[in-house]
Formats: structure tokens, sequence, C-alpha cells
């Protein structure tokens, strides 16, 4: 578990803890993608530069083979889900300082994490233990 300013993020689930972490950032939006442990992709494209100026690696979120292993459940989507307007509706109804599930994510206020291959239970259970 740590934290960035006020806001704690959950330890990784199982099978995502000693992955590789990649990050990317638009206009509003923060995420990182976390490999499935020796999950090792052949055609990830990398930017040059770090993700908000860290040591993570930058790679362009929007790239369609990210959402495959997503999907495939290779990789753990974490990020901020009420960062711009066309979230507002979905924000709306999410609870406020109790974690979530709702449209395939799980959260804790405007932090989601979708991970396909990890059970909703779990999920919510790192999220209730970071709270």
């Amino acid at each position: 578990m740590g934290s960035i300013g006020a806001i704690t993020i959950p330890d990784m689930p199982q099978g995502f803890r000693n992955g590789c972490v990649y990050g990317d950032f638009g206009a509003y939006t923060i995420s990182l993608y976390v490999l499935k442990d020796n999950f090792k992709p052949r055609n990830l494209k990398f930017d040059k530069e770090r993700f908000l100026d860290s040591s993570i690696p930058r790679i362009n979120g929007a790239d369609l083979v990210i959402e495959r292993q997503i999907k495939n459940g290779k990789i753990l989507h974490f990020f901020n889900v009420c960062a711009s307007t066309g979230t507002t509706n979905f924000c709306k109804s999410i609870p406020k300082n109790t974690s979530y599930t709702k449209d395939g994510l799980t959260g804790l206020n405007n932090l989601c994490i979708k991970a396909t291959s990890v059970p909703e239970k779990e999920l919510v259970k790192l999220w209730n233990t970071a709270k």
C-alpha cells in the first residue's frame, strides 16, 4: 500500500505484485498499467518520455493492444475515473468513502481498478484495506 498526498493506493492483487508498471496521462486523467507477474508483451509501444517526470516508462494507453490485454487479464488498469466531463453521470452515483463495483470497475471514491482476471470480492477487499 502507498499514497499520493492524501490518497491511499491499495496493494495490488495477487498475480500483479511483481509485474512491470507503465503509465500514461492526458489532460485530466492519470493511468497506471500493471502487467501480470512474468507477462512479457511483445508489441507494446513505449513513448520516449517518462510518466510525469518519474522513472516509470510511459506508454500510449489508447493503444488497442493494451485494451485487449486488459480484457485478457494480462494487464491491470489503475486510474482516476472522475477526471473528465465524460464521466459526470457515472461519478454522480458512486458512494463516497466506501468501496464499490460498477460497470466492471472496482474503486474507492475517484480511483478505480479494472482487472478482469481478479474477482471483484478481492478488489473490494483491497480497497477496504486501503481506506
